[in-house]
């Protein structure tokens, strides 16, 4: 975890080889071709003392000049779940990355991450006394945490499931913990001293508990199922006891929840309807159907006791909250803003009992805080730059302007050779997550790709496209610009094409790979390429193992003669993708990097490989090698983050930072002395390596 106010002391665990590998298509290393690093760079005038005190943190490094867009509101991931503590002042995001994030709700600034669920957290919940955060996830596993100072800490984990936990309730007096799985069993602990005691392990369901519930009372447990029946539990007793059930919707069951001041339930379904109920009577008695016209709703949470609120997440990219103490219940007002699907909402109060402030989760990364008081809500995280990962970055030749592409469906420029980077365009036709990015020589022209068939030329000065360059089969996930600019590289699937830039046409294809091309790059004089790539074996439609482990085919990197198109060689086969390639900016080696923490280099004689040497020292995998335009050093990126700057004659380490963000790429600037880190939150930071 690490925290505002002091350094990294815990990394988020990472995901298994299995749910990386989709994201190999993104990780090709683009460049400019060598630059000389000539005098002053624009870049020089950042000045670190302009970053907003928002988006400053302890464990930022000393290196560290800028900070392009904002960290507020941004999860990382998809938000699943969110819950705001007692007391209004802090709340707690889960996304599918199995981070929990702690935010002040006021500012938004993140004060705390916690990374330990091997999957989505799909649900939170505070306990009472604000002391302790419950949460559960797609891992199976129930996880206290400790939150009570400024330092949470994980203070207990159940391993309760082989499927997933959905949704995660705490009883009013703290006592009891409920959580409903996948599996279709309900589950409840008591709140122990030190790991909580199971009560009651029961097959409650014939599908997925969607959500539980406690009652203000405490006295009894509602659980929502797939199967389209809620069922009331009988908790106080030691024996948990059902006593009765019925079929609300008449279709699958997606969340449930009690109004504090007792005797009324909200029910939502996959009817896109969302239905009040009086539980006094025995089966409860509808009372209203509030909403039929905002899709389906995901997440319910009543305001504060006296209120009469209820607030929904929505599928049409809403939160909306409701009087329901009105005759009839009215819409009191709409959070709109989200660019994707609302999973998750909490409702909080202020000092006179009044709904005051909303919380609400998304499928577009972000997690936003709302004052609710408005009849039209005022969204305290409207943020610059971009909502979601980062994916690849370039500085233009001149060094005055970095663009970037992320998973949001943006392309961004921004003015970086001032005091502080400014977003100068946003582009948001195209609506592609965008993987890759390069500037052609003198800066003319931008190449970007990403989860379509077509390449995108975007002249940079008039603002406008280009014709795309289609022809691809499958999402495009590289391009790279020849070192004079008049060709490019692109590469989708298990093909690399070269293309003229001034006619569109198509030069070459390049198709020896069978698995999915993660990385290319053009020789320093623009006669050779390299590609690598490399995934699973697939047999009748399923990933092969071997002895317990996915096997992987085509793990290959292979050189290209661009005039004629054919191999000239296809370097050591390995077990393991390989997910960067690159040239040393003499042309004099070949290096790469593939899922395992040791960087190649090969000497190379003409097309022939000479001499082979590794480095060892990378984290897990090696996401990126990247070399500075001088030659001098190059940098790597593992698993974990850490980001080595290597002295490229001695092999010896220069510098190692470590982020507690996703991290896969750098990009080097012109001079080579900054760099910049694109992270998974969307946010990219520029590096200022001191002069030698």
């Amino acid at each position: 975890m690490y925290h505002n106010q002091g350094a990294p002391t815990a990394r988020p665990r990472r995901r298994r080889a299995r749910r990386l590998l989709p994201l190999l298509v993104v990780l090709g290393v683009c460049g400019l071709g060598p630059v000389p690093a000539r005098g002053q760079s624009p870049l020089d005038k950042l000045d670190p003392k302009t970053t907003p005190p928002l988006e400053r943190f302890d464990w930022h490094p000393k290196e560290l000049v800028a900070v392009v867009g904002e960290h507020r509101g941004r999860h990382g991931h998809p938000v699943t779940s969110v819950a705001i503590a007692p007391g209004g002042k802090l709340l707690a995001s889960g996304g599918t990355n199995g981070i929990i994030r702690i935010w002040d709700r006021a500012t938004m600034r993140q004060q705390a991450l916690l990374g330990a669920h091997g999957g989505a957290v799909l649900g939170l919940a505070y306990f009472p006394d604000g002391k302790t955060l419950a949460s559960c996830g797609s891992d199976g596993t129930l996880r206290l945490w400790d939150v009570s100072g400024a330092a949470p800490k994980a203070r207990a984990v159940v391993h309760a499931a082989s499927g997933a936990l959905n949704s995660v309730a705490v009883s009013p007096d703290g006592k009891l913990i409920a959580a409903g799985g996948a599996d279709t069993t309900l589950r409840v602990w008591e709140v122990g001293e030190k790991e909580p005691v199971k009560r009651a392990e029961i097959a409650a369901h014939t599908g997925a508990i969607a959500s539980v519930a406690f009652s203000p009372d405490g006295k009894t447990l509602a659980s929502a199922s797939a199967d389209e029946t809620l069922r009331f539990w009988g908790v106080a007793e030691e024996k948990v006891k059902e006593r009765f059930s019925f079929k609300p919707h008449g279709k699958p069951l997606t969340a449930v929840a009690f109004a504090p001041e007792g005797g009324v339930m909200a029910t939502a379904g996959t009817d896109a309807t969302v239905r009040l109920w009086n539980v006094r009577a025995s089966p409860p008695k509808e009372g209203v159907t509030l909403q039929k016209k905002h899709g389906v709703t995901y997440s319910l949470a009543f305001g504060p006791k006296g209120s009469k609120t209820l607030a929904t997440g929505n599928s049409d990219y809403t939160a909306r909250v409701w009087s329901w103490g009105l005759n009839p219940p009215r819409e009191r007002c709409v959070a709109a803003g989200h660019a994707n699907v609302v999973n998750a909402v909490a409702l909080g109060g202020n000092a006179r009992g009044q709904a005051a402030y909303l919380a609400s989760g998304s499928s577009d990364w972000t997690v936003r805080a709302w004052d609710a008081t408005l009849l039209r809500p005022k969204d305290r995280t409207i943020v610059t730059g971009h909502w979601s990962h980062t994916y690849s970055v370039a500085f233009s030749p001149d060094s005055r302007t970095l663009a970037s592409g992320a998973e949001d469906r943006t392309l961004r420029f921004w003015g970086v050779d001032g005091y502080g980077p400014k977003e100068q365009y946003v582009r948001k036709k195209d609506a592609i997550a965008i993987y890759s990015l390069a500037f052609q020589r003198g800066g003319k022209l931008l190449a970007y790709a990403g989860n379509d068939v077509a390449v995108r030329l975007w002249e940079v000065k008039s603002q406008r496209e280009l014709p795309r360059l289609a022809g691809h089969p499958a999402g495009v996930g590289h391009v790279a610009f020849s070192p004079d600019g008049k060709q490019l590289l692109t590469a989708s699937a298990d093909k690399v094409w070269l293309w003229e830039v001034e006619s569109a046409k198509i030069l070459q294809q390049l198709e020896k790979h069978t698995r999915p091309v993660t990385s290319i790059a053009f020789s320093p004089d623009g006669r050779r390429a390299l590609s690598g790539g490399g995934n699973y074996e697939i047999k009748d439609g399923k990933i092969v193992y071997k002895d317990g482990r996915p096997v992987y085919v085509d793990c290959t990197v292979r050189l290209w003669d661009l005039e004629t198109g054919k191999e000239v060689h296809v370097f050591d086969k390995h077990e393991l993708p390989i997910l960067s390639v690159t040239f040393t900016p003499d042309g004099k080696k070949v290096v790469y990097g593939a899922q395992e923490p040791v960087v190649r280099l090969w000497e190379m004689d003409g097309d022939k490989p000479g001499k082979m040497s590794q480095l060892k020292g990378t984290s897990g995998y090696v996401w990126t090698v990247a070399y500075s335009p001088d030659g001098k050093s190059f940098a790597t990126v593992g698993l974990d983050g850490k980001i080595i700057v290597w002295d490229a004659a001695s092999g010896k380490r220069q510098r190692e930072w470590v982020f507690p963000e996703v991290v896969y790429r750098v990009a080097w600037a012109p001079d080579s002395r900054h760099l910049a880190v694109p992270c998974g939150t969307g946010v990219v930071y520029i590096l200022r390596l001191a002069a030698e």
